[in-house]
């Protein structure tokens, strides 16, 4: 009888040790994972922009793009993989201002997401902040002027003396004042210090000498968001969320499982000097929904928006994995491994040493 219950008590262990051998294997996926040249090297990362090589090549995408005078078309699909899904951005220079129209398709197995949703930056508003709340009011703050866009052609180049070409996109009304270059890459790119994700494109904002009507004035940049699907606002965005940027607040366009955004940094440069930017709250107008971006007064205002899509960039294994682990370092990885390695080893010993009892 004791040598059954013995035999039962090494089956328990046998189990036991191999469920937690299943866990620390888990747990040291992200080290096995990553482009690391041993468990001690740095990640690899040969170009520079703080994401590792294989990262990158699981998230290359391919480029196509169409130009013309008012209106480029970015045709992006992903490069590998069996994961499949494409999106188009169109940008426009037009009456209604500089317009983003961004369509996304994916296919998983035998279910399809589709998002279609459109980003207006559409005038500047100079008012008095009358009730020195910082937003713009139109109800309570006094409008001295609406500033509308009048565009020259757009100009594209590719700056290929890096390591990945940058696709550039020059935007500037005729007299100056409103100036926008749109940045985007096939794979991750640091531009002017910012990393720039395959899936969006960053856009620099300027306003220039701009002609106050009043010397207390401040400005309000319209943004108008156009989609049948859902609209979130968040103050932690997806960049935030793995590292890339910080202080960024940004409005979701969901539908189904596929989401959009447009994003910005809660700061801009105003003649130099890093200053707050405040963004009101969505608000609906002739059935779509509108923000203003409040800038301190300035001579020179530069502020960082984006326009993508989120939750399709892939992990270092291809997938996302939906199994909530804790989030450590490397070397805390190791030290769980190496602790679950050691209560093995001690539980075997202890097992295979002990005597069962006699009667």
């Amino acid at each position: 009888m004791s040598k059954m219950k013995t035999l039962h008590k090494k089956k328990l262990l046998i189990g036991s040790m191999f469920i937690i051998l299943f866990f620390s294997a888990i747990l040291l996926i992200p080290v096995a994972a990553d482009d690391v040249d041993d468990l001690t090297d740095d990640l690899v990362d040969d170009d520079d922009d703080g994401v590792g090589d294989e990262e990158e090549e699981l998230n290359e995408r391919e480029l196509h793009v169409d130009v013309s005078d008012t209106e480029i078309q970015i045709e992006s699909q992903l490069k590998t993989g069996e994961v499949k899904n494409e999106f188009s951005i169109k940008i426009k220079t037009e009456d209604e201002g500089l317009t983003f129209k961004l369509e996304y398709n994916e296919d998983i197995g035998n279910t399809e997401f589709e998002l279609e949703f459109k980003v207006k930056i559409q005038e500047i508003v100079e008012y008095i902040d009358t009730t020195a709340d910082g937003f713009y009011n139109a109800s309570l703050d006094t409008e001295k002027q609406i500033y509308e866009f009048d565009f020259l052609p757009m100009v594209y180049a590719v700056d290929d003396t890096g390591n990945t070409p940058i696709h550039t996109i020059d935007i500037s009304t005729t007299d100056g004042v409103f100036t926008s270059s749109i940045y985007f890459a096939t794979e991750f790119a640091l531009i002017e210090g910012v990393i720039v994700a395959p899936t969006q494109i960053k856009i620099d904002v300027g306003i220039h000498d701009f002609p106050y009507l009043d010397d207390n004035s401040d400005l309000a940049l319209k943004v108008k968001l156009e989609s049948t699907a859902d609209y979130e606002e968040d103050d932690i965005t997806e960049d935030e969320e793995d590292g890339r940027a910080t202080d960024e607040r940004e409005v979701e366009i969901s539908k189904g499982d596929a989401e959009g955004f447009f994003s910005w940094v809660e700061t801009a440069l105003i003649d130099g000097v890093e200053q707050v930017v405040k963004a009101t709250p969505l608000e609906i107008e002739n059935e779509e929904q509108k923000l203003y971006l409040n800038y301190p007064r300035g001579q020179e205002i530069i502020h960082d928006p984006k326009v993508g899509m989120s939750n399709i960039l892939l992990d270092t294994l291809g997938i996302s994995i939906g199994i909530a682990l804790p989030i450590l370092s490397r070397n805390g990885y190791l030290i769980v491994t190496a602790i679950s390695a050691l209560v093995i080893v001690s539980m075997i010993v202890f097992a295979l040493r002990r005597k069962p009892k006699t009667n």
